[in-house]
């Protein structure tokens, strides 16, 4: 055993009263006023208590002498009972408190502290979860139940109600981990704790359900009602007998076993096709499920979905499909777009809420038209309000009373946001209070080539996350074996094989159900050229194919050929058409590219559909029976063609979709680049990244823009093509900044590109945001006199407004004055007089106000007016709230919780950064969640919570260190410096302030350097005991202070410094420079700075 050990003391007041002291159960205090009275310290470890406030509280109904009396008494039996207690509480004449250092454990403390510290890991479930179970076991029961008294009950309760929502939290967290039986296990216990709670019944029965035990999820329910009946006489509510019902239709749907449909039957799938009923009956229980069909192209991974989709609609089902392509791009979102125009879920959208179905809006344009009434969604690419698009296109797949299955074909060339938004979908689908209507199964269907990805496409990484925490369905379909060939061949052929047929087939086709039917098809079209033969004629002399297979190339494109070679005139050149848009394709389409009669057209697309060349995907919509007929037409077109029908697609899309040009921008560019129009093809491009913007699609509205500058790079280099570069190296930095952040190292490059031809070729106003670029990248590095000479140069812009370099002046209205980011650079820079001032000028300017005011009010509490401060940060976080952008509000909450932190209120410094936290986690802004977290570590630390307040302030600076980010960072290593120091944790906080002295040396970041300093003194004194040393940083910190004219630093300082053990009279010299300073203050006088200086010049 240890030293450190063997004056251990535990202490557990939950559940049945113990004590441990150095490993052995002490069993003299056994007095209930004794436990009461330790038990009452032990909820108070954080600060002292008043002897009078204990004595009351344990003897409410004594006088106060006698309570006072019993106390006394009670102490003195417990130092007989329990004298090791000595070392723990420290008893004086006024107060008793527990040693802040003493070698002690107390269960409910840990309690306590465990869930504290899992609130802060909900980006890490499997160790938050780890966690919540750790202080659940601490959980044994009430708090001292064998005591009744009134001063307990409060505390008792409100530890039952942690205990309660930490079984809830850890049942959700078991979930989520894909961990049923611990969920369910949490659920009991729940009901234990409160039999009577009907939303845990809900729960439990969702579980049991997911679990595939149906008999207990309906048990449940049953024990629900008796329970119910018996204790309140009354009917369960109508909530929890929607779910019951939900539950009964549940074991219907399950009941439904999908069987294939008529029309051509599934050869050689029977495996699979069990596997795809498999992932409907995971469905039919879990809510949500997704399935992925892998497996080369033509082997039959849509043919077996659409299937499914046949069944489905017999079913009654809503189905709907989504196609995707390689050849042309797509705008965001195209398959989920493709969904909502399915006229099944037009039901779906009009019971929608407005609040939501203008965010579908933004997919959807009709439906404004449709809903005259509807607000139309702000274009915007804030980040923050991807997550209300992603709830409202969730609600419209969640909503309804009919089952979904959906179909994505050839997801391998989805774009990002419909992956991110399936993720989304099926994180949180599970949650029926999260969509608030019916949870009737959807099934997502997606197809995958395994041959278009490797391990570097982000379809890989996609599938890896999804696996880690969602158990999605996966079939792989592999080639048919040689029975399964023949009996496709007979069923396609009509007519039989013989057994050298048979093998040759297998031989030529090694099994692909495509290459199988487009054989037997090419034998068909030979038939039909020569007089009917009783067996099927394959499309080559068996005599000519033995041993060489040179007359069948790969993909078995010579028999497509063949095939093809067959058409009438009119025909191949409808289908040469239709290659070329790369996509699905309508009758209008086509007829405006290749100028036919509506005649001549329906004839050539009958001929096409009756030979397997196309088939019908809707109302006058078609497409090629396989992507690779479609590859196999285009490749046959000659280098004269293509430019030219890529030209005729391009002109044709933009005249269809003159209204919207945007939804299909992206398509027109690349026919215009196939097509050779270069010019064209960057307009249209730029088109697509400002529509991708506009979708929270960054990283597609960034590749399209270099797309654009690498065709404008093959163009002659003129004036007019300098200024167009110009122009799209401006449009570049937003969705650059938004999809990579801030510090990403192509945004400095691209600023200075700007910056450059602004001077050459550009106007004022071009030059003024380019130079706003590269402001953002030097002061995110810490680049800050560089940042500085920067804002003066696009300050001085914006005052003349004037032309520059060849340009005349501009037109448009004027840029704002930059007051605001003047006064932010200043205050970094520790120039805290001229940073006042431009803050004011901003402030009365309306210069973007939420920030500007908190930013002043930091100002303020540093220039010695701490009222100011407060009023500036109020008014801020108001004006922030009242723009309902949360990105804004996480950020004037995280400098509430800083500005506090200056202020030296802990209490004050925890509430605002859990309101940061709480914004972040739910808007998913990771930098002010680091920041929140940075100041709660320091709270809590404050507050006793030691440990956990050092770890959780380290993660969080780790995170913010790891991002890059320089502006402020010498406060924010402060920070975690002054949480090492207490947890007495010197060495680190020296550590710390020395490397945060050092970058304010690099960085110019001064505005905290005599505080800095100050606390290095601080360090050294609690560690060495060096009083020189301290006395030698608190007046150096004075001078800074001084000098920045920073009142509330030089009184912290100088307060440090009176409390030295020193001379008598250097000690009254000091005094009375503290007595003057203070007399200086003319507000702010509760604060805790002025409160101390009060109290020693009081002495």
């Amino acid at each position: 055993m240890s030293p450190q050990q063997t004056n251990l003391l535990a202490i557990n007041v939950l559940g049945e009263f113990k004590l441990r002291y150095a490993g052995q159960i002490i069993t003299t205090v056994t007095s209930t006023r004794q436990q009461a009275l330790i038990t009452y310290m032990a909820l108070h470890t954080d600060a002292p208590q008043p002897r009078q406030h204990i004595a009351f509280q344990l003897w409410p109904d004594s006088s106060e002498s006698q309570a006072r009396h019993n106390l006394r008494k009670t102490l003195y039996q417990l130092r007989q009972t329990l004298p090791a207690i000595e070392q723990y509480l420290q008893i004086d004449s006024r107060t008793i408190r527990w040693y802040p250092a003493a070698p002690c454990t107390i269960d409910v403390v840990a309690f306590e502290q465990k869930l504290a510290q899992a609130a802060t890991l909900a980006a890490n479930p499997t160790v938050q979860q780890a966690c919540v179970a750790e202080a659940l076991d601490l959980y044994t029961g009430d708090l001292l139940p064998t005591c009744y008294e009134d001063w307990i009950l409060p505390e008792r309760e409100r530890l039952r109600s942690l205990y309660h929502n930490g079984l809830v939290q850890a049942s959700q967290l078991a979930e989520s981990q894909q961990d049923l039986v611990s969920a369910i296990h949490c659920a009991n216990q729940l009901l234990r704790l409160d039999p009577l709670h009907e939303t845990t019944y809900a729960r439990l029965m969702r579980l049991h359900m997911r679990n595939q035990d149906r008999a207990a999820a309906l048990q449940t329910y049953q024990r629900c009602v008796l329970m119910l009946q018996q204790e309140l006489g009354v009917q369960p509510s109508a909530a929890l007998q929607k779910t019951h019902r939900e539950l009964l239709r549940a074991e219907q749907l399950l009941s439904v076993q999908p069987a294939q449909v008529s029309g051509q039957q599934l050869v050689g799938r029977q495996a699979e096709w069990k596997q795809l009923n498999a992932a409907w009956q995971q469905a039919a229980q879990t809510h949500v499920q997704l399935c992925i069909l892998s497996g080369e192209a033509g082997i039959g991974k849509t043919h077996l979905a659409e299937a499914m989709l046949a069944w489905a609609t017999q079913q009654e089902f809503i189905t709907a499909t989504a196609h995707l392509f390689e050849a042309a791009a797509s705008l965001v979102y195209s398959p989920i777009i493709d969904w909502l125009r399915e006229p099944a879920l037009q039901d779906a959208l009009q019971q929608m809420d407005e609040i939501w179905l203008s965010q579908v809006a933004r997919l959807l344009p009709d439906l404004l038209v449709d809903h005259p009434d509807l607000s139309t969604p702000t274009p915007t690419s804030d980040q923050w309000q991807r997550r209300q698009l992603f709830d409202a296109l969730a609600r419209v797949f969640r909503y309804g009373d009919r089952p979904k299955i959906l179909l994505i074909d050839d997801l391998q060339w989805c774009d990002s946001e419909t992956l991110a938004w399936l993720r989304y979908l099926l994180s949180f689908a599970h949650n029926n209070q999260q969509f608030g209507h019916n949870n009737q199964p959807l099934l997502i269907l997606a197809t995958v080539r395994r041959e278009e990805f490797d391990d570097d496409h982000p379809l890989t990484q996609w599938l890896i996350e999804l696996r880690s925490t969602h158990p999605i369905g996966e079939i792989a379909l592999e080639p048919l074996d040689p029975e399964a060939t023949a009996q496709l061949a007979i069923q396609v052929g009509h007519t039989a094989l013989n057994t050298e047929q048979a093998a040759l087939l297998y031989q030529l086709t090694g099994g692909n159900p495509l290459f199988v039917v487009e054989m037997v098809r090419a034998g068909m079209d030979v038939n039909r050229e020569h007089a009917p033969a009783a067996r099927m004629r394959l499309p080559f002399p068996l005599d000519q194919t033995n041993g060489d297979s040179t007359r069948l190339p790969p993909k078995v494109q010579a028999v497509i050929q063949g095939r093809l070679g067959r058409l009438s005139v009119l025909a191949r050149h409808t289908a040469n058409v239709a290659a070329t848009t790369g996509r699905a394709f309508s009758f209008d389409l086509l007829q405006r590219i290749s100028g036919q009669s509506d005649a001549n057209l329906t004839l050539a697309l009958d001929e096409l559909w009756r030979r397997g060349i196309i088939r019908v995907q809707g109302m006058q919509l078609y497409d090629f029976s396989h992507a690779r007929i479609r590859e196999v037409v285009y490749a046959e077109l000659s280098p004269i063609q293509k430019p030219f029908l890529h030209r005729q697609v391009a002109q044709a899309l933009a005249t269809i979709h003159a209204g919207d040009l945007a939804a299909v921008s992206a398509q027109i560019a690349v026919h215009y680049e196939r097509a050779g129009a270069t010019t064209e093809a960057i307009a249209y491009y730029r088109q697509a990244a400002d529509a991708s913007h506009a979708l929270f699609a960054a990283k597609d509205a960034v590749a399209f823009l270099k797309r654009a500058l690498a065709l404008l790079n093959t163009l002659p280099t003129t004036q007019a093509n300098k200024q167009q570069e110009l122009a799209i190296l401006l449009q570049l930095t937003a969705p650059l900044t938004n999809a990579y952040g801030l510090l990403t190292p192509e945004l400095p490059h691209i600023a200075e590109q700007a910056r450059q031809l602004a001077i050459e070729v550009g106007t004022s106003t071009q030059l003024y945001f380019a130079l706003g670029s590269l402001q953002v990248a030097s002061q995110m590095r810490g680049q800050f006199a560089q940042a500085q000479a920067i804002i003066e140069e696009r300050h001085a812009l914006a005052g003349q407004w004037s032309a520059y370099g060849t340009q005349a002046l501009d037109s448009g209205p004027p840029p704002p004055n930059l007051d605001h980011q003047l006064g932010l650079i200043h205050w970094l820079r520790g120039r805290l007089r001229s940073s006042r001032t431009f803050f004011d000028q901003a402030i009365a300017k309306g210069e973007i106000a939420y920030l500007t005011l908190v930013f002043s009010a930091l100002n303020f509490w540093q220039l010695g007016f701490p009222a100011h401060a407060r009023a500036d940060a109020y008014r801020g976080y108001q004006r922030a709230r009242r723009t309902g952008n949360p990105f804004l509000v996480a950020g004037v909450t995280a400098n509430l919780a800083r500005l506090n932190y200056f202020m030296g209120c802990p209490l004050q410094t925890k509430l605002w950064a859990q309101r940061t936290i709480m914004l972040a986690e739910a808007y998913e802004i990771p930098f002010w969640l680091s920041i929140g977290e940075l100041f709660l570590g320091y709270a809590l630390a404050q507050s006793g919570q030691i440990s956990f307040g050092v770890a959780c302030a380290e993660a969080a600076l780790a995170r913010i260190k790891a991002t890059g980010h320089m502006a402020f960072r010498t406060h924010f290593e402060s920070v975690l410096a002054q949480t090492y120091g207490l947890a007495q944790q010197y060495t680190q906080a020296l550590t710390i302030i020395d490397d945060a002295l050092a970058l304010a040396d690099q960085t110019g970041e001064n505005h905290w350097r005599a505080e800095l300093i100050r606390l290095r003194g601080e360090f050294l004194l609690q560690h060495t005991g060096a009083q020189e040393a301290a006395a030698a940083c608190y007046k150096e910190a004075i001078a800074i202070a001084q000098e920045q004219t920073a009142k509330s630093l030089e009184l912290r300082a100088t307060i440090s410094l009176c409390e030295l053990p020193q001379d008598p009279a250097q000690r009254a010299l000091w005094l009375k420079r503290l007595a003057a300073l203070y007399d200086w203050f003319d507000e702010g006088f509760r604060t805790p700075d002025l409160r101390k200086a009060r109290a020693l010049l009081s002495l």
